[in-house]
């Protein structure tokens, strides 16, 4: 009985040998699978992402330009007449928000409406002649450049003066597109630049070799704020 137990129990053993291979080659092929799907796996997202980088947003079309067309003569529209003026109109600027124009004379600037001339101010605390006047991009500040007595900036509403940028005869005078600086000259022939909320001088350009006497006539700011344009008067 003991040997046909011992038998039994060998049999058994050989035949759990047998079936160990066949097991571990099952395991084997199903982790192949496994890792085969997860390297095609691996494979195919960077495809769907490359696709998705490479789609370009579309542009916004560009919207076209409405083309101005000026054609006819130029049309006059109003004229005012400056009665009994011992002096001559010198100077005039219309206000940014299009709705007024001023005009400079002899201690006094006149102030219009622009769509019919009507008279709606003055201001009569000039110092002399009004050679020029102009404004700041906002409206609220108008500079005036003086026959004597240098540049001086006003307040647009109430007329009184904020500050003497500086003295001298025969001056002109220009803002700034963005606001924060004035340009002037006069007859020194040399450029200052200022800024508007301080009255701070901080630049000044001499007076380029062109002759004498040299005197400047005209000053304008180039929109970009970058230039300025000098008219000179020389021999």
């Amino acid at each position: 009985m003991k040997i046909l137990k011992i038998i039994t129990l060998l049999i058994a053993f050989a035949l759990m040998l047998s079936f160990l291979p066949a097991c571990k080659s099952e395991v084997s092929e199903e982790t192949k699978i496994n890792e085969t799907t997860v390297a095609e796996t691996t494979v195919a997202a960077p495809e769907t992402t490359e696709e998705t980088f490479l789609e370009e947003p579309e542009e916004p079309e560009a919207e076209e330009e409405e083309e101005i067309l000026i054609s006819g003569n130029p049309e006059l529209i109003w004229a005012f007449e400056h009665d009994d003026l011992d002096y001559d109109l010198e100077s005039i600027a219309i206000s940014p928000d299009g709705e007024t124009l001023t005009v400079g004379s002899y201690l006094t600037t006149y102030t219009h409406q622009l769509y019919d001339g009507q008279l709606v101010d003055a201001i009569t605390t000039h110092r002399h002649s009004v050679n020029d006047v102009a404004f700041s991009p906002d409206g609220l500040v108008m500079g005036v450049g003086l026959s004597t007595y240098g540049a001086v900036l006003l307040n647009v509403e109430d007329g009184s003066e904020l500050r003497q940028l500086h003295g001298g005869y025969d001056n002109y005078i220009s803002f700034s597109s963005d606001g924060k600086h004035v340009a002037t000259g006069n007859r020194e022939g040399n450029v200052w630049i200022w800024n508007i909320e301080s009255g701070e001088q901080i630049a000044e350009f001499e007076k380029p070799d062109i002759g004498n006497p040299g005197y400047i006539w005209q000053i304008d700011y180039h929109p970009s704020g970058d230039f300025l344009s000098v008219l000179y008067w020389t021999d």
